[in-house]
């Protein structure tokens, strides 16, 4: 069974990467071309995978699936929701933006603190 066995036979001839299956390395040659052939029917946006085109229609929808539990804030994509919540929420105590703004934040010890 693949998953299990460590073996990668399929070698690219361009840069040797190993990959377990022959469409991992179809897939892999075409960050070797310049090649876009898949293209975005509502913009010019070309991309070289169907995976990229994918996540790009997420630009065209006005849906935020993603939400931060801390403050409610949403957004299209789950990295845009990381980045929000270590640079917003990084101290894991729960500040919402409102309180942040005002220069407030609240400590694990739920001392009230002034952001530096």
């Amino acid at each position: 069974m693949v998953v299990h066995n460590p073996s990668k036979p399929h070698q690219c001839n361009i840069c040797s990467a190993t990959f377990k299956r022959l469409n991992e390395l179809e897939l892999h040659k075409a960050v070797h071309s310049d090649a876009k052939p898949y293209r975005c029917n509502q913009c010019p946006a070309a991309f070289k995978s169907v995976q990229n085109l994918r996540q790009h229609g997420q630009t065209h929808s006005a849906e935020k699936p993603f939400g931060c539990e801390f403050c409610g804030s949403s957004f299209k994509r789950a990295r845009t929701l990381k980045l929000h919540i270590s640079k917003e929420h990084s101290d894991s105590s729960f500040v919402t933006h409102e309180e942040k703004d005002r220069g407030v934040r609240l400590r694990e010890d739920s001392g009230v603190d002034v952001w530096a």
